[in-house]
């Protein structure tokens, strides 16, 4: 009888496999032994000969007794690893579920001899072994991701490749195998990742993304490396990454964008341009881990492709405003031109993205314009004219209703101002001849003439490199004379040249100038609200309004010049002072020609339309009346009478309701005998539009002439035309009256006054 500790024990594995081989006609008899001893070579020689056979047997075994045979395997790596791979390569043509466990063993046993095994059986058959790392993974992913960085060491392209396999069957158990990988050897295992996403970016990208939620920092280092060898595979696997685990992926960029700048942004703007709205997420989810590498990453690839990087930056605004105006604040200083021509192209082009990132990132340095030409404005309702080009000022255009003749701004150097600009943190510009302080004086015109100037500055290279100036931090301040201090305006880098940055902006009047710049990017100091645009459409010849709401986000007042821009170009400039946190409301009024105009004050834009004014109707003219030294009836619209018949005068002026034919109270025949008598009129008489009937008698002198009466319209109901004739004011040797003309008919018309 055996004790219980006895029968506790295990059986050793050994018998299992005698037993089995004991069932097989192909298998000999080599007496007792254990796995640590050396193989001798006449067996690994003959297990290379017939690798096939050996690997069946290993599958064989694998499936009742996976953690001796695992053992077993990577003993015999140890010895031999050529052979060994090959009957990996076989066993997992026979079983990759029972490989993979025997691969996960083996791996726990000895990762370093297992993955050398492990990248000749990928040599010899990736699809296969892949199934197999699949189902190891599953089992041991820690484990099974050492050895396939090993594997990657020898041969990164079949493990690759073999990644890839695994990747479509399991993309979890492979993705936790791969943060395994990277964390022992992020540069071979990026090498490997770069086949694989080239063989299936898809399902590398899902494997990616689950390695990422396991060790984000080595699976973006893995990455990094992955992009060195294969960007565009890479950025289409980083796609795939962030369609399944935004937030995984982000982080695993910012690791990438620490580990490797260059590389990585080469690989973002591969995976914009793939799917550039995931892609924009997993960048916004970066720039709020690590805002500076992500900036640096997003300068790379706008520089490569500014369409699809604005795309992506589209989507990444409205994923994290703030953190996204943070990077950019870092690419700018590592590409100022790539990044505000990405910005240009991407969020300045939708009013919800410019809206939000104009909220943190101030929209002088990066809203594209159109830098106006001389000539009219588009608009058409005024000129732009040259007034001005002297260095460092490259060129000053004013916009006048009228351009006066001989209109010119003198540019005057000032080389010791009264009260220097001292500001803290500021550099100013100086250059060979030159120190950064210009007096801009207007001959020929004043500031009120004026409804904008478009200024354009030049800053050497030399100058901004020497004092590691941030290119988007230069202000061309005014100097205030009423306050003495000076009123900084942010400009817009535009473009540059082999020695020279140009900027411009917009002013609404001239003074005292000075160029200075700092090595940190601007804070926003400004925003806008309340866009208002009334109305927003209009005919030809009319004026819209155009207001918004200015806060003041500094604890200062601080003076701000507001722009006016349409169809991207500056149309108008306002100079306000703005106290803290009180909404100023700014307001333009605007006329143009025919056509649809976008509108923008600040970050906030839309757009209205000026029709053209519909075409004039042609109207009749009233009859005019025959001259006379007396009051005359007006001519009707009663068919012809021969003589009109005096009304008997009437002692009181009872009102009658309108007829169909206006009733006169002038003969039209003369009475040369005629004696003078006054008219009867009520003391109270006050001219209405109804008729009422006057007693006049008439004066002696020439008789009035009676005139032609049109005749009635066809149709029936001709035109009614009332005439009521008031006498209001009589005077000794002379008079006056006072008509009063109500037309109705198919048209009512105003009264108006003869």
């Amino acid at each position: 009888m055996l004790a219980d500790r006895i029968l506790a024990v295990e059986r050793s594995p050994f018998y299992s496999i005698m037993e089995l081989a004991a069932t097989r006609d192909d298998c000999i008899y080599l007496q007792l032994g254990e796995p640590d001893f050396v193989t001798p070579g006449h067996i690994a020689e003959a297990a290379k000969n017939d690798a096939s056979a050996v690997g069946r047997a290993l599958a064989k075994a694998g499936q009742d007794y996976p953690e001796s045979s695992g053992r077993a395997f990577a003993s015999a790596a140890k010895e031999n690893v050529e052979a060994t791979g090959i009957a990996l390569a076989s066993a997992a043509q026979e079983d990759a579920e029972s490989t993979g466990l025997i691969l996960a063993w083996a791996s726990q046993e000895d990762s370093d001899s297992t993955g050398q095994a492990l990248a000749k059986a990928a040599s010899d058959d990736p699809v296969a072994i892949g199934m197999a790392v699949a189902n190891a993974a599953a089992q041991d992913p820690e484990s099974t991701g050492k050895s396939v960085a090993r594997a990657a060491q020898d041969d990164p392209v079949a493990t690759g490749k073999a990644v890839a396999s695994s990747a479509a069957q399991d993309v979890v158990a492979t993705g936790r195998a791969v943060a395994s990988a990277a964390k022992e050897d992020p540069a071979a295992t990026g090498r490997a990742l770069a086949t694989a996403a080239h063989q299936d970016a898809a399902s590398i990208g899902r494997a990616v993304a689950n390695a990422a939620r396991v060790d984000p920092q080595s699976t973006g280092k893995a990455v990094a490396n992955a992009a060195k060898t294969d960007p565009d595979a890479t950025g289409k696997a980083v796609a795939s990454s962030a369609r399944e685990d935004v937030a995984a992926t982000g982080l695993a960029v910012a690791s990438a964008a620490k580990e490797d700048p260059q590389s990585t942004g080469l690989a973002i703007s591969s995976a914009a341009q793939d799917d550039p709205q995931s892609t924009g997420k997993a960048v916004a989810e970066a720039a709020a881990s690590d805002p500076e590498a992500t900036g640096n990453v997003m300068a790379v690839a706008a520089a490569k492709d500014p369409i699809s990087a604005g795309q992506a930056l589209t989507s990444s605004t409205l994923q994290n405003a703030e953190s996204t105006g943070s990077a950019m604040n870092s690419s700018a200083k590592q590409n100022a031109g790539a990044t505000v021509d990405a910005l240009g192209r991407g969020p300045a082009q939708d009013p919800s993205t410019l809206k939000k990132l104009g909220k943190f990132l101030p929209h002088e340095l990066w809203v594209p314009e159109d830098e106006p030409q001389i000539g009219v404005d588009p608009s058409g309702v005024a000129e732009w004219a040259s007034v001005g080009s002297p260095d460092p000022v490259s060129q000053i255009l004013g916009k006048f209703a009228d351009a006066p003749p001989g209109a010119h701004v003198a540019v005057e150097n000032v080389f010791d101002p009264d009260v220097p600009d001292l500001r803290p943190g500021r550099v100013l510009y100086e250059e060979p001849g030159y120190v950064g302080y210009a007096k801009l004086s207007p001959e020929g015109f004043t500031d009120d003439e004026l409804a904008t100037a478009h200024v354009t500055l030049s800053i050497t290279k030399s100058w901004l490199q020497s004092n590691q100036i941030h290119e988007w931090s230069v202000q061309f301040s005014r100097f205030d004379e009423n306050q003495l201090t000076w009123r900084p305006s942010l400009v817009k880098r535009v473009r540059e040249d082999a020695e020279r940055i140009f900027y411009t902006l917009a002013i609404p009047g001239f003074s005292t100038w000075s160029i200075t710049g700092s090595t940190e990017p601007p804070p926003v100091e400004f925003t806008m609200d309340d866009l208002v645009i009334s109305p927003s459409t209009v005919q030809e010849g009319g004026s819209i309004t155009i207001s918004a709401d200015v806060t003041n986000l500094t604890s200062q007042t601080l003076e701000y010049s507001a722009s006016l821009w349409l169809n991207n170009q500056v149309n108008s400039t306002r100079k306000i002072v703005v106290p803290p946190s009180v909404p100023i409301t700014v307001s333009f009024e605007v006329a143009a020609n025919t056509g649809s105009y976008d509108v923008r004050i600040g970050r906030l834009s839309g757009s209205f339309t000026v029709q053209a004014a519909p075409a004039s109707t042609p109207t009749a003219a009233l009859p005019a009346a025959a001259p006379t030294s007396t009051p005359t009836a007006a001519a009707t619209s009663v068919p012809p009478t021969p003589t009109f018949t005096p009304t008997p005068p009437t002692p009181t002026s009872t009102a009658l309701p309108p007829t169909a034919t206006a009733t006169a109270t002038a003969t039209a025949t003369p009475t040369p005998a005629a004696t003078p008598t006054p008219p009867t009129v009520p003391p109270t008489q006050t001219p209405t539009a109804t008729a009422a009937p006057v007693t006049m008698t008439p004066t002696t002198g020439p008789a009035a002439t009676p005139t032609a009466t049109p005749a009635p319209e066809e149709g029936g109901g001709g035109a009614l035309i009332f005439i009521i004739i008031g006498l209001l004011v009589v005077a000794g040797g002379g008079g006056g009256a006072y008509y009063f003309i109500v037309i109705r008919g198919q048209r009512r018309r105003q009264l108006r006054e003869v």
